[in-house]
């Protein structure tokens, strides 16, 4: 192995942070100078989660969408509510999406046997807009692809 490629097991916990702190700047930079207004089914959305945050569990605005992602906006915007921007759970998700980029460093390194290898994974998916982009869109994608990818890695590591 090439002296650059090579990642002691000391600083892997270094690389995880880095890579986290790597895919949060752009997604919480997008997300307080680039807030999109709803369109399509986020409107809908926005209802669901709003109906949760005032304690209705059920849906009365586009039911069909999965729930995880509505109670965790309603939740956030009970707790850490900001008005009609969600601006608290568009970071909230920004977050979520760095933690994508970490369970990619993983998986990267776990199915390869390489720390650089997960290190290049977890820095291409930091900076993969579709992701970034996503981020602010208050939609399921970014809670969706951490839950996938939390899996993946979980069955990895078992």
């Amino acid at each position: 192995m090439p002296a650059w490629a090579g990642v002691r097991a000391g600083h892997w916990p270094w690389l995880l942070a880095g890579v986290f702190l790597l895919a949060l700047l752009p997604r919480v930079w997008w997300v307080r100078h680039w807030i999109l207004p709803p369109y399509g089914d986020q409107s809908s959305l926005e209802r669901f989660a709003a109906n949760v945050a005032q304690g209705l569990y059920y849906g009365t605005h586009g039911a069909y969408w999965p729930p995880a992602f509505i109670f965790l906006a309603g939740f956030v915007e009970r707790f850490l509510g900001t008005g009609h921007s969600f601006l608290a759970v568009r970071t909230v998700d920004a977050v979520l999406g760095a933690a994508t980029a970490v369970l990619a460093a993983d998986i990267g390194r776990r199915l390869t046997d390489s720390r650089a290898v997960g290190v290049l994974a977890g820095v291409l998916w930091a900076l993969y807009r579709p992701g970034i982009y996503y981020t602010d869109a208050f939609l399921s994608v970014t809670l969706g692809t951490l839950t996938f990818l939390a899996v993946i890695d979980a069955l990895l590591w078992f």
